[in-house]
């Protein structure tokens, strides 16, 4: 059994899509939209608190949520700027020191219980107990992270992800996760989805 006692987990959405056109957190795939689908795999896996970063069409997608007391939205106003500054979103949690943050995209749609589980797994046989998916460029998410990554987050700006970040961090262990590799970016990526 995987322990799972103080991983919160936070998804990462508050990005506008330009590229996509339309708002991707809302995509069905399934049935059910990107965002629904990442808090329903969390919930399967018993994660205790899930907060959801949002920026662009906050309003429309938020109408769209099952809100339960789980589920916690953190409203980032500064969107924009990048992708960093949802990252920066985390400092404001209030975590104890020793508490675990799974760190999840909207848009790894493919990503299922099995490949969480294979992170957290990773993450338990490090010191550290954090863990990052490798990808041929670096080390990303969907990762595991502890308390002391927040140092890390002041400094970032712009549309840098957590890859700078993690090549950063020595107490890293990587972890294969094949489903991450695909995320939807454009409406080529939809259509290779719905093919």
């Amino acid at each position: 059994m995987i322990k799972r006692h103080g991983l919160s987990a936070v998804i990462l959405a508050a990005g506008a899509s330009t590229r996509l056109g339309f708002p991707k957190q809302l995509i069905k795939y399934k049935a059910k939209s990107l965002i629904l689908r990442k808090i329903d795999l969390l919930h399967q896996l018993n994660i205790k608190d899930v907060y959801v970063v949002l920026g662009a069409h906050h309003l429309r997608i938020r109408n769209n949520l099952k809100i339960s007391k789980n589920v916690k939205i953190i409203l980032n106003k500064n969107w924009s700027s990048g992708l960093s500054s949802s990252l920066r979103c985390i400092l404001n949690l209030k975590k104890k020191s020793n508490d675990l943050i799974l760190l999840m995209l909207v848009d790894q749609v493919l990503l299922n219980r099995f490949d969480i589980e294979k992170l957290i797994s990773t993450s338990q046989k490090n010191n550290s107990h954090q863990a990052a998916t490798k990808y041929p460029d670096g080390l990303g998410t969907p990762a595991i992270v502890n308390y002391a990554f927040k140092k890390y987050l002041k400094s970032q700006r712009g549309d840098t992800g957590a890859k700078i970040i993690f090549s950063n961090i020595q107490s890293i262990r990587s972890v294969q996760l094949k489903n991450a590799l695909f995320d939807i970016d454009t409406k080529k990526d939809l259509a290779r989805l719905t093919n």
